[in-house]
């Protein structure tokens, strides 16, 4: 099962077909978190750059 939202206060998974319906507990053993920097390339060309990781 893999969980996945963007509401920092919820959850949803999703199972495979023929999974048993009942009550499960769940453990956050990992948070994503999100960078971006955006800036000017240091080869001083003047390009601008983005990246995302």
């Amino acid at each position: 099962m893999v969980a996945t939202f963007s509401d920092p206060n919820s959850v949803c998974a999703t199972a495979q077909p023929g999974t048993t319906a009942a009550t499960y507990d769940v453990s956050v053993t990992q948070l994503a978190t999100v960078q971006q920097n955006i800036g000017t390339s240091l080869g001083g060309s003047g390009r601008k750059y983005s990246t995302v990781v």
